[in-house]
């Protein structure tokens, strides 16, 4: 997939103002096929594109512009600075669990990208007993581990 495209609000809008009122993001969407284990899935991912609200009107964006591009995934065991702890972390689909690696929480996010070479980073969880158990009865919530107190460090080059 070689495009993104720009959605907006229900009311319109494509730019969205952040905490600070000068600053503020553009969401982008990107639908795709993905074949994992011969079995086809449609995967619709989000990102934000970041800035200045001056610059992101000077640029006109509009619902359903296409721009060149793609949104990747990447993951690792310390959080994204500058993200919400609760937006960040990887959760095992709709059990509620967090997923881990070596008892470390796996933070997620998705990035727009111009470089059509840029891969996905993902971490494979190792608690699989844990998600199994919750997939017959719900026990964790994501708030829960959002608690817990993390060292936010620089983001990672990946």
């Amino acid at each position: 997939m070689n495009s993104v495209k720009i959605t907006s609000n229900s009311e319109g809008y494509v730019i969205h103002t952040s905490k600070n009122p000068n600053y503020g993001y553009v969401i982008v969407a990107q639908e795709s096929l993905v074949i994992k284990d011969s079995f086809m899935t449609k995967r619709r991912l989000t990102a934000l594109i970041h800035g200045t609200i001056t610059l992101l009107e000077s640029r006109d964006f509009q619902e359903g512009e296409e721009l060149p591009g793609k949104i990747v995934i990447k993951e690792q065991t310390i959080p994204f600075k500058g993200i919400e702890l609760t937006n960040q972390i990887k959760i095992a689909g709709d059990t509620a669990v967090v997923c881990k690696l070596d008892d470390s929480v796996i933070f997620r996010r998705t990035v727009f990208t111009s470089d059509l070479d840029d891969k996905d980073v993902l971490v494979q969880h190792d608690n699989i007993e844990e998600i199994l158990e919750a997939r017959k009865s719900p026990i964790y919530n994501v708030a829960d581990i959002a608690d817990e107190t993390f060292e936010l460090v620089e983001d990672i080059e990946l």
